[in-house]
């Protein structure tokens, strides 16, 4: 891909969340209609919040595994409303 990389960031779950809530949420295209946790996920673009993107992300990649898109899934997470 040759794409230099200049910053990172480290966190552990509640640093993630504490960041999503910051920015006033992330925004995922999701593939798949699922519900997970008590939260239901529809197919399309979502916003989320905090507690929303991480009941999201673990599911989601569970589901995307096989199709080898999980880190596709973590990317597009992080794009912040």
């Amino acid at each position: 891909m040759d794409i230099p990389i200049d910053y990172y960031v480290k966190m552990n779950m509640e640093g993630f969340k504490e960041i999503v809530d910051a920015v006033g949420g992330g925004i995922v295209n999701n593939d798949l209609d699922f519900t997970y946790e008590g939260s239901h996920f529809t197919k399309g673009d979502l916003t989320l919040n905090g507690t929303e993107a991480l009941k999201y992300s673990p599911c989601a990649m569970t589901i995307h595994a096989e199709t080898l898109v999980a880190s596709c899934v973590s990317v597009k997470l992080f794009k912040l409303s």
